[in-house]
């Protein structure tokens, strides 16, 4: 009875052994490798591999990829500083007290107005006749009745020795800083010597009387 009942179990357990080898087997070859399991990184699973660095855009797709790449307000800094340009003013005689320096925009141009110490101010006039001292000065230099001087006012001794221009009526007289006057609480900044106002064609002083110039110390 045993060896019969060995005899049987020996190919049962064969054939279970084949059995599950052929289904081993066909698992393999037909069902394929086995999905990941939910939480993991298989990147083969989920198709993200080596392929995917190498892929590349087609030449047209490219290009339209890289024209939206491009802002469409994007400016060109150098062709824009090309259309600026730099415009320098110089205020003149006839600017002096209604013009400041500073710097502006006129269109694609910038405007630096440069001063060049033209100032406004008023001026009277003197002849020997009315000079304390006739001929003397505080410079020393003896005024004439056709000297191409002018006096500043006493606390303005340190300007004896400039040269001063003075503008009127668009025309430019260039004198010398010989003397100084109390002329300037009455708010006179400068005192005409003959040759000065009568180069502006003056023919007296009381002709001259008080006038608004324009002038600067060189």
């Amino acid at each position: 009875m045993n060896k019969t009942r060995r005899f049987r179990v020996v190919p049962l357990t064969v054939t279970l052994g084949v059995a599950i080898m052929v289904a081993v087997v066909f698992a393999v070859t037909h069902v394929g490798p086995a999905r990941a399991a939910i939480g993991t990184d298989d990147v083969a699973a989920i198709g993200v591999g080596d392929l995917s660095s190498t892929a590349q855009l087609s030449s047209d797709a490219a290009g339209k990829f890289a024209e939206a790449e491009t802002p469409a307000t994007t400016t060109d800094l150098t062709s824009s500083s090309t259309r600026t340009g730099y415009v320098v003013k110089t205020i003149g005689p006839s600017e002096a007290g209604s013009v400041s320096a500073g710097v502006a925009m006129d269109g694609d141009n910038v405007v630096v107005t440069r001063d060049e110490g033209w100032q406004q101010g008023t001026a009277s006039a003197y002849t020997l006749a009315c000079n304390d001292g006739y001929d003397a000065t505080a410079s020393g230099t003896k005024l004439t009745e056709n000297s191409m001087t002018v006096a500043v006012p006493s606390s303005r001794s340190d300007l004896l020795g400039r040269t001063v221009e003075i503008y009127y009526n668009g025309m430019t007289v260039t004198a010398k800083v010989t003397d100084t006057g109390g002329f300037a609480p009455l708010g006179r900044d400068l005192d005409l010597a003959g040759g000065v106002w009568r180069a502006f064609g003056a023919t007296s002083t009381d002709n001259w009387g008080v006038r608004t110039v324009s002038y600067r110390f060189l």
